[in-house]
């Protein structure tokens, strides 16, 4: 018990500095320094604990942030990330992903990019190319349309994206009238120099069907085509898989000649008996007629089956017709015996008219016999039998062949005498076409029986 330096009063406390009754101060002033550091002695480690503990709170903190931060922007965890979404057809993860850059960003399209990625091949050439561009290396780009971004977040941490960007394609301008339909919608498209652009598509994979017009303007649809969309450097080209196609036809009888398709007559004619049509469907019949300068007209036909088969030939030539009127070829035989007698009662084979030089010269040695030089000879008629007519080629030209009765009077030039003659003959007739006539050219006599039967004779 301590007592009152002053009063002697009993202290309270025996650290008391003041006596409660008198006042008087009870320690020296060396006393009360030595209380005053023995008292923050005491206080100086618990702020130090405090301060530590703060600041281990703090770091602590400081490192699970981190380590959060870390794995949230991660951008190889990314792009696995988006990577295993398009393989999982994933589209709640792709909206997370993936921002448009001129493409709006929709569950349809997320499921036309996952399309265009279904073998995980594709989906690993996409991951480590976007990888590469996030990192900053050089890397050749086989998506052009699909770009790696990010977007800065927290103390240097970005967020790691994938672009994409508008794509487009092209139909070339040799197709006519083209209308293009992609995943059963009409698509309408901007002329240009080079075709028809289809832009604002979202990157991937499309079902494409192209209807255009053919060579003859019926409208051809194309086999339907799956496109990848994928490059945003240039329109991908696509042709429509139209079954037409540019043929060349041979064996055209002449280049005269006129050619149609499917019934619808071309502008076109055949230059060195071969003709070459642009834009021709795959089905189509290509016909060739040919209306000779003698009437006959030949016709002929190939039909286009094929597209990897483009070199045709016209086959089946068919003539008709070309074969004078009865009461025509016998005027032209009529005008060729009567010349002929002229020649014999004249000596001269020069006059003979409508025939071929063939035919002089083989009638030259029997214009000098006994009875043409004795005789001189009237003709009277020549008919031929028309029924018999046929028709064939000599050496490249056209022919028509008939059995003809030819009629005559002759009389002897010194007794007078007069005696009618008939011949029955198995003529053949070449077309002239300098002259645009027929002209006899090899003539034979028709047996009895041949005439009988209405059947031609030989012409040797």
């Amino acid at each position: 018990m301590n007592l009152c330096n002053n009063c002697g009063a009993v202290l309270p406390d025996d650290e008391q500095d003041v006596c409660p009754v008198c006042g008087a101060e009870q320690r020296t002033g060396s006393q009360k320094n030595e209380k005053v550091i023995k008292n923050k002695t005491s206080k100086a480690p618990k702020v130090l604990l405090i301060i530590a503990a703060v600041l281990a709170v703090l770091l602590a903190a400081a490192c699970i942030a981190t380590t959060v931060l870390y794995n949230k922007y991660n951008l190889n965890d990314a792009y696995d990330a988006i990577g295993k979404a398009l393989l999982d057809n994933d589209i709640k993860t792709l909206q997370k992903y993936v921002v448009g850059d001129g493409v709006e960003v929709t569950g349809d399209n997320l499921q036309v990019l996952c399309n265009a990625f279904a073998a995980e091949s594709d989906v690993k050439t996409l991951v480590t190319q976007l990888k590469q561009q996030a990192a900053g290396e050089t890397s050749s780009v086989r998506y052009s349309a699909l770009t790696a971004v990010n977007e800065k977040v927290f103390l240097g941490y970005s967020a790691y994206k994938m672009q994409a960007k508008a794509v487009s394609m092209r139909v070339p301008a040799d197709v006519t009238n083209p209308l293009l339909t992609v995943n059963g919608a009409s698509h309408t498209g901007e002329v240009q120099a080079d075709g028809v652009v289809y832009g604002g598509l979202f990157p991937g994979l499309y079902s494409c069907v192209l209807t255009a017009e053919s060579g003859t303007g019926s409208r051809i649809t194309g086999t339907e085509t799956p496109l990848s969309l994928l490059d945003s450097a240039a329109p991908t080209v696509f042709n429509g898989a139209l079954p037409i196609a540019t043929i060349t036809v041979s064996e055209c009888i002449s280049d005269d000649a006129v050619i149609s398709v499917d019934g619808k007559q071309l502008e076109q004619h055949p230059s060195g008996h071969v003709v070459t049509i642009e834009k021709v469907p795959v089905g189509a019949t290509i016909s060739m007629q040919y209306l000779t300068a003698y009437g006959a007209t030949t016709t002929a036909n190939v039909q286009f089956t094929d597209i990897n088969q483009t070199q045709l030939a016209f086959a089946n030539h068919v003539t008709e017709g070309g074969i004078p009127e009865e009461a025509q070829l016998n005027s032209l035989l009529g005008a060729y015996y009567a010349s002929y007698l002229d020649c014999i009662n004249n000596q001269d084979i020069t006059k003979l008219l409508s025939s071929t030089p063939l035919n002089a010269e083989r009638l030259t040695p029997d214009m000098s016999t006994a009875d043409h030089k004795a005789n001189l000879y009237v003709f009277t008629s020549a008919a031929c039998q028309y029924g018999s007519v046929g028709q064939g080629e000599f050496e490249t030209k056209p022919s028509i062949t008939c059995n003809v009765e030819f009629k005559f009077t002759y009389s002897n030039r010194e007794t007078k005498a007069e005696a009618e003659g008939t011949l029955r003959q198995t003529c053949e007739l070449v077309f002239n076409y300098e002259a645009a006539a027929w002209q006899v050219n090899r003539v034979s006599a028709c047996p009895d029986e041949a005439w009988a039967a209405g059947t031609l004779g030989t012409v040797e």
